[in-house]
């Protein structure tokens, strides 16, 4: 008679209130996820965003709020989920829709579903620990073209530097973050020049 073993059960990952995004086959934790695992730090600990990151979301956020034409665009933040398909989540900082694919029946308790024309990002907020930063990066925004998103920017806070994406073409546009960074047509944002005007200083 021939005996067969049964299939172990994968063991679940703790802490899953940790999941950040999962897409492309793989779940990402936030960072500091392993200093938990560890007892390192608490769960808590590793929840928010540092003083910079938001800083700069908010100052994203506030001045894109006030320059683009809000009868054309609406603009979404706070870690905003998106919804690409069946176990395909991620999360961007700030997301500008237009008003078209963003309509009211869009907008309730579920993760967004449609397409931002544009996706900003400040850092890279997962631990990873089978790929660098930089391979994440361009595979994350990747999976944004897929879906339908048209320009992606990546703010690198420790490189004072923005990185600028464009479905359709393949140079990615490297900007020191002290220079005008256009986000839609006729509305550009300059990152350092606001944290200067703030008198914020950071390290390279």
């Amino acid at each position: 008679m021939t005996v067969l073993n049964k299939p172990t059960r994968t063991a679940r990952r703790p802490h899953p209130e940790l999941i950040y995004e999962q897409w492309g086959g793989r779940t990402y934790y936030r960072k500091g996820y392993t200093d938990v695992v560890k007892k390192r730090k608490t769960p808590a600990e590793i929840m928010g965003s540092s003083g910079l990151q938001a800083f700069i979301v908010s100052f994203i956020n506030g001045f894109l709020f006030s320059q683009i034409d809000r009868k054309k665009y609406r603009m979404l933040t706070s870690e905003p989920g998106l919804h690409l398909g069946p176990n395909e989540n991620l999360a961007c900082d700030v997301m500008i829709y237009d008003r078209d694919v963003l309509t009211n029946d869009r907008i309730n308790v579920k993760c967004v579903d449609v397409p931002p024309l544009v996706a900003i990002e400040v850092d890279v907020r997962v631990e990873l620990q089978t790929e660098g930063e930089i391979s994440y990066v361009f595979r994350k925004t990747g999976q944004l073209f897929a879906f339908g998103v048209q320009r992606v920017v990546w703010v690198v806070s420790d490189l004072k530097q923005v990185l600028v994406f464009e479905k359709g073409i393949d140079a990615v546009e490297y900007k020191e973050w002290h220079q005008p960074i256009e986000i839609i047509p006729g509305v550009a944002i300059n990152i350092g020049a606001y944290l200067d005007e703030e008198g914020i200083t950071t390290s390279a």
